[in-house]
């Protein structure tokens, strides 16, 4: 599969990889939380790390309803670690999961386990941190209208731009970026990362 590269969002996981803290990823819907879990799989694919250490979980998936008991999710991923070498564990929309931050801080103590989660906005930033332990949070944002100018194909760039960006992505793009011309001319700026650092006081 092709992605659009947003290399910002993935260079800020490269960055924390291996650390003995929580990744968590928000956004609002539809905003490639998952994509973006989906394309930090390959790179680590390609860096030589074996698909057995790699667990990736999406909670809207039905065919694993049964994991939303967290003390199940944590057996299921402690049963899946690699001993002496680290297990990239990806738990998407870890929200349907009612108490998960019990299992999430018990595999934080876990040497060998390297985690990732995804949320709404809304679970994470709604006054105390979701998790009493300690995580680092990336907020990501849709896809700027040059990000989706640059995913085009050639046939696709012939279309009006505008009418596709809405029509596609549900938001309006600025009132200046009527082209992909204008916008392969003057890149619309992917993002700004914030990077938030919460500790337990227990």
């Amino acid at each position: 599969m092709r992605y659009i590269e947003r290399k910002d969002y993935l260079n800020w996981l490269v960055r924390h990889r291996d650390r003995q803290i929580v990744k968590v990823v928000s956004g609002v819907r539809r905003c490639g939380k998952s994509t973006l879990f989906a394309m930090y799989g390959q790179y680590l694919r390609e860096h030589g790390v074996a698909g057995e250490r790699i667990v990736s979980i999406n909670f809207e998936d039905i065919s694993h309803e049964e994991l939303w008991d967290y003390r199940a999710l944590y057996r299921y991923v402690e049963a899946r670690l690699v001993p002496e070498a680290k297990t990239y564990v990806f738990l998407d929309e870890v929200r349907h999961v009612p108490d998960f931050q019990k299992a999430v801080d018990s595999l934080l103590l876990k040497e060998n386990c390297d985690l990732y989660l995804t949320a709404s906005n809304a679970c994470f930033m709604s006054g105390e941190p979701a998790t009493p332990g300690r995580y680092v949070e990336l907020e990501m944002l849709p896809l700027s209208f040059g990000e989706f100018c640059a995913g085009l194909d050639e046939e696709s760039a012939d279309c009006p731009a505008t009418r596709s960006w809405t029509s596609i992505s549900g938001l309006a793009p600025s009132p200046m970026s009527t082209s992909t011309a204008w916008a392969r001319r003057k890149p619309v700026s992917t993002c700004a990362l914030s990077t938030k650092v919460f500790c337990s006081t227990t």
